[in-house]
């Protein structure tokens, strides 16, 4: 059902493809332009995700049982997909893939995003906590 179909290096971070009642969805990190939406649709799963930390079998259940309209949005932007084709699969090929929309992201968000905004924070911290050396492609004053 799965396999790694190595699109890691062209497209630059984890790709999975999964078939979903006979269509292959290739699975990839969300894209700047997808955030905005994607955000506005999981900020209601946020609250049921952390009180399940660290049980993370109870916690994909209970997003369908509290907020069962926010993960069908959050699953159909991150699969890239329709909703209206969503609603027609069986229930465990939906939550197969929430989980694995899930599984690409986390995996995206942990091993580059955080250590990218990690790096640059630190630049930012650097150049602003020394304010008499000039700013990159400036000269220092006379």
């Amino acid at each position: 059902m799965d396999q790694d179909n190595g699109l890691d290096a062209v497209l630059g971070g984890p790709a999975r493809t999964l078939t979903v009642a006979g269509r292959a969805l290739t699975l990839t990190p969300l894209r700047v332009g997808e955030l905005p939406a994607f955000i506005t649709a999981v900020a209601p799963l946020l609250t049921v995700l952390s009180a399940h930390a660290g049980r993370d079998s109870e916690a994909l259940w209970s997003l369908a049982v509290h907020q069962p309209e926010a993960l069908l949005t959050a699953t159909c932007l991150a699969a890239r997909v329709d909703r209206a084709w969503l609603d027609e699969r069986e229930l465990d090929e939906a939550i197969t893939l929430a989980a694995a929309c899930v599984e690409v992201n986390a995996d995206f968000f942990v091993h580059r995003l955080a250590p990218a905004i990690k790096t640059a924070g630190t630049r930012l911290i650097g150049l602003m906590s020394s304010p008499a050396s000039p700013r990159p492609g400036t000269s220092p004053p006379p």
